[in-house]
C-alpha cells in the first residue's frame, strides 16, 4: 500500500508540470523536464507534438546543425532535471512541447508566440 501511495504521488507531481509560456519573438525561453531516476537520462526525450519533431534523446539534439547550434540547447541540471533552452523564438517555435520518458508523458508546455 505505501508503494503505491508513492507512485501515485510521483505521477500527480510530474502531470501538475504542465504549463502555458507566453514569449515575444526574439526572447529567450526555458522548458524543464524533471525525473526521478537519473541512471535513465539516456530514455528522456523531447518532442515538439506540433509538428511531429523528435527533438532530443538523452542529451543529443536531433536538428539540423544550424538549429542545434545557434537556437536551441540541452542543459542537464542536477541529477534530476534537463531543460531545453530555445534561444530567440520565432513563430514557427510555437506549440506543444513535451517531455517524455519511454512513452510516458513528464511534462508538457504550450509555447504561444506574441
Amino acid at each position: 500500500m505505501f508503494i503505491k501511495l508513492i507512485i501515485y504521488f510521483s505521477l500527480i507531481y510530474f502531470t501538475l508540470s504542465d504549463q502555458n509560456i507566453q514569449a515575444n519573438i526574439g526572447q529567450d525561453i526555458t522548458m524543464s523536464c524533471y525525473f526521478d531516476d537519473p541512471s535513465k537520462l539516456d530514455q528522456l526525450s523531447f518532442m515538439h507534438q506540433t509538428t511531429g519533431d523528435i527533438l532530443s534523446l538523452g542529451l543529443e539534439l536531433f536538428l539540423d546543425d544550424s538549429l542545434v547550434n545557434q537556437r536551441m540547447q540541452l542543459i542537464p541540471f542536477g541529477s534530476n532535471r534537463l531543460d531545453l533552452k530555445i534561444f530567440s523564438v520565432n513563430q514557427n517555435d510555437s506549440g506543444l512541447y513535451t517531455c517524455m520518458f519511454n512513452d510516458e508523458k513528464l511534462s508538457s508546455y504550450l509555447l504561444e508566440i506574441l
